[in-house]
């Protein structure tokens, strides 16, 4: 969370000088600390209407799993220092949290959901302070199986070894669409043309009508 930075300072005659590095203050660390505890922690909507947007969209499907990738933060200059953070719209159409580095499965063979992310570390809550866990976020919209992101991974391979679709949304960032080609073993150019088109129409149909 540390940052250094030269700054070019113009000489009388001739180009530039450096002058030694900046040390940003306590202010410029809390300003750029993550973003978690600025944004408001609950839902907008009742956990009964996230259990029911999903069961809707499961409906729709036989079986497989469909992939959903939250965003992550986007860094300016260095890593703790970034934009303001926007969750993909689809994410909190059926999840509703509001949080960076979360991804969610829905199983249609098993009926189940599950939400993946990692627990705050200690540098996390030495800036924030003590947060509702990634248990009690998921179970505030309705999902009761959680575990760490790294398990993605293992979900997809196991459908994909099982023969099983493992449907997604067509990814808009780069950095999601890295994850997905990693995920799914393919060149990150192919991860677009590979999204899933009844996935597609399924959430359009879905959200053109208030729920």
């Amino acid at each position: 969370m540390y940052c250094c930075t030269y700054r070019p300072t113009a000489v009388r005659g001739w180009g530039v000088a450096v002058v030694p590095p900046y040390r940003p203050t306590a202010l410029h660390f809390i300003s750029a600390k993550k973003t978690i505890p600025a944004r408001k922690a609950e839902p907008m909507f009742s956990r009964e209407t996230y259990v029911n947007r999903r069961a809707v969209l499961a409906s729709k499907f036989d079986s497989g799993i469909l992939l959903f990738p939250g965003n992550g933060e986007s860094p300016m200059n260095y890593a703790d220092n970034c934009y303001p953070f926007r969750q993909d719209s689809t994410f909190l159409y059926y999840f509703g949290l509001n949080q960076p580095d979360l991804a969610a499965v829905m199983d249609i063979d098993a009926g189940s959901t599950t939400m993946l992310g990692d627990e705050l570390t200690i540098d996390h809550i030495v800036w924030m302070g003590d947060l509702p866990t990634i248990a009690a976020r998921a179970e505030s919209v309705g999902v009761t199986n959680t575990k760490p992101l790294g398990a993605l991974a293992v979900i997809v391979r196991d459908a994909l070894e099982a023969g099983r679709p493992v449907r997604y949304l067509p990814p808009y960032r780069p950095g999601t669409k890295l994850q997905l080609s990693e995920l799914l073993g393919i060149a990150p150019a192919d991860v677009e043309g590979q999204a899933s088109e009844e996935l597609i129409w399924a959430v359009i149909n879905q959200r053109n009508y208030k729920s």
